[in-house]
């Protein structure tokens, strides 16, 4: 039983600083999403939704993201649903692909689809 509790112990704080680093993303996204053309950011369970509305780029849309429990080392998994303008899925996928995975991964994300497609 004791050599399990090791393993256990690493394995839970590896759970928890995955999850602190996610709360702080979204945390500075809550605060500085704005500066992205974020409207609105939510979050329910193992879901971030950001709204995202450029008059510049006559776009608005809602990004929907499925945090694994493998976060920040997985690829984001996500759906585009378009409100105005032309901005489909295969344009937020490029922009999301040229992030690679790892530390602030949401937030690097963000940037990405803003540059590409917002400004």
């Amino acid at each position: 039983m004791q050599s399990n509790v090791p393993q256990l112990l690493f394995d839970v704080s590896l759970v928890v600083s995955r999850c602190k680093l996610l709360g702080e993303e979204v945390e500075y996204l809550m605060k500085w999403g704005a500066k992205y053309n974020i409207v609105r950011t939510d979050v329910k369970s193992n879901e971030v939704k950001l709204l995202f509305s450029s008059t510049a780029a006559f776009a608005k849309f809602e990004l929907s993201i499925q945090i694994s429990e493998m976060y920040p080392t997985d690829p984001l998994s996500f759906t585009v649903l378009n409100r105005i303008g032309n901005t489909e899925y295969s344009r937020v996928a490029a922009a999301i692909s040229k992030v690679p995975v790892g530390l602030w991964l949401l937030k690097r994300a963000v940037k990405s689809i803003h540059e590409h497609l917002l400004v």
